[in-house]
């Protein structure tokens, strides 16, 4: 058996685990999480949100999803039809509610977490464009300073320039008495 045969059967098997959630409900959302990791690996998904949230979300309310399926799975099997549609109306209801509830909670999480996030970035944008103005303006002491080395470069010749004429000139002039007398 090759690789790509052994991942297939590997893919086909965790997606029976997602089957038995969908399809039948016979696991719950943490079960099929721990079906697919197991099978395929671990993601390290569940990691991360501990660390985000500080715990595991599926933990919480693992017990009240087990309830429920297990629940579903009795009536599936319960030939009291009457029965069955009540029941299973006020489990969708149950369910509508517990997930609505849990997002609110954790809405509430991690809206406060992304307003952290937002902050520090705006925190980070504004320090990266203060130093980008500080750079504009080390940029534009560099050039002062360019400039100004070349004016004194400037005025350096021009002094050794006109030295030399000077040194020119009494070189004539001595030159000249010196002919002449």
């Amino acid at each position: 058996m090759n690789d790509s045969e052994l991942d297939q059967m590997k893919h086909k098997l965790a997606d029976s685990c997602t089957t038995l959630n969908s399809k039948y409900n016979v696991l719950n959302n943490t079960q099929v999480k721990k079906c697919r990791d197991s099978i395929l690996g671990h993601s390290g998904d569940n990691e991360n949100e501990i660390l985000i949230f500080g715990e595991d979300r599926d933990d919480k309310i693992k017990q009240a999803y087990g309830l429920i399926n297990r629940i579903y799975l009795y009536l599936d099997n319960d030939p009291n039809t009457g029965v069955i549609s009540t029941l299973n109306t006020i489990l969708d209801k149950i369910s509508k509610n517990l997930d609505t509830l849990l997002l609110e909670r954790y809405n509430d999480k991690e809206h406060g977490q992304y307003n952290s996030l937002l902050d520090y970035y705006n925190k980070i944008e504004k320090n990266r464009k203060l130093d980008s103005g500080k750079q504009v303006e080390i940029d534009t002491i560099n050039k002062m300073i360019v400039t100004e080395n070349k004016k004194l470069e400037k005025s350096n010749y021009t002094v050794r320039l006109i030295v030399l004429i000077i040194l020119m000139c009494l070189f004539v002039i001595l030159l000249i008495l010196f002919i002449k007398f």
